[in-house]
């Protein structure tokens, strides 16, 4: 039975499978995937079974880090919910354009004033 199951990615190429034995028979591996993609097992040419590959593990290191090891990263670290409200809404920039927009609203009449004609 395992001879007629196949394992194929995206684009219908075969990946290699090897056979381990296990506690209930044998158990079906694939070879390590060379990109991410979708790839369905098949018994003759019927699939049963599909396998999403997201990333390589080296990617998916889930292992809590120290700050001093976050440090010698690149990675920008938020410290509070103040800088993760920032990020998610932004800084409200209005109230600055309203400040500028009287300053010079208050100028051009200084100016008016100052220079008008009697």
């Amino acid at each position: 039975m395992a001879e007629n199951i196949s394992l194929t990615d995206e684009g219908g190429e075969l990946v290699s499978i090897t056979k381990k034995p296990a506690e209930d028979g044998i158990r079906l591996v694939s070879l390590p995937v060379k990109r991410p993609g979708l790839y369905v097992w098949k018994r003759i040419d019927a699939g049963f079974y599909y396998s999403a590959v997201n990333f390589p593990l080296s990617e998916s290191d889930l292992r809590a880090m120290t700050s001093s090891e976050i440090k010698k990263t690149e990675i920008d670290c938020i410290k509070g919910g103040y800088q993760v409200r920032n990020l998610h809404e932004g800084i409200s920039v209005w109230p600055y354009l309203l400040i500028a927009a009287m300053a010079i609203l208050l100028m051009e009449s200084l100016l008016v004033y100052k220079f008008r004609e009697p």
